[in-house]
């Protein structure tokens, strides 16, 4: 197998079902996976310089449940006070806010990165891109979740980011990416 980051389950009966023995998973919008990093892959596996961190951040939205997105935060934030830009970095539509940070390696590439002098420190919010339970099912699901997700980053994501860490305000320190779904959102 080349090296990288690979997803896998387990049937068992007609069920998925993660293995047990891994302690590495990736969440999609579905289900779990089971995570199986083969490494030599020189961006996807960690470096010798310093690392920064992932953190796993829970809100209540506007309507009072439960979000999550994932932050990744340089190496050096938590002890400094310098203000950075700030990447938001959107999913697919089977994808969750996990995905960019466990099988994407997306900490990883950044500190990789980063060591090589090839970015700029950076803030990178990896939020969930779904409003609700998705499915490929009904036509108008990929409109609906483009919709619901330009509003809740305008009015509940990026002000929370701006709230809760030291970002650089403005057009020119603020970039939004995405794939496939995220990508729609991005243009939205």
């Amino acid at each position: 197998v080349p090296p990288g980051a690979y997803r896998y389950q387990f049937q068992i009966h007609g069920a998925n079902v993660p293995d047990p023995a891994n302690p590495h998973f990736s969440r999609s919008n579905s289900t779990t996976w089971s995570l199986a990093l083969v490494p030599g892959r020189p961006e996807f596996d960690p470096g010798d310089g310093p690392h920064g961190a992932v953190s796993q951040v829970t809100y209540r939205n506007r309507l009072g449940a439960m979000r999550r997105m994932h932050v990744y935060s340089p190496p050096g934030y938590e002890a400094g006070t310098s203000r950075y830009p700030v990447l938001y970095l959107l999913h697919g539509a089977s994808d969750s806010d996990a995905s960019w940070s466990t099988v994407g390696r997306a900490g990883v590439i950044l500190d990789n990165l980063l060591a090589a002098g090839k970015i700029r420190p950076m803030l990178v919010v990896m939020p969930d891109g779904h409003s609700g339970p998705f499915s490929f099912s009904r036509p108008a699901a990929l409109e609906e979740e483009v919709d619901a997700f330009a509003r809740a980053f305008r009015e509940e994501v990026r002000p929370l980011v701006e709230q809760r860490y030291r970002v650089a305000k403005g057009p020119r320190n603020t970039a939004v990416a995405g794939l496939s779904m995220g990508g729609a959102q991005t243009l939205s």
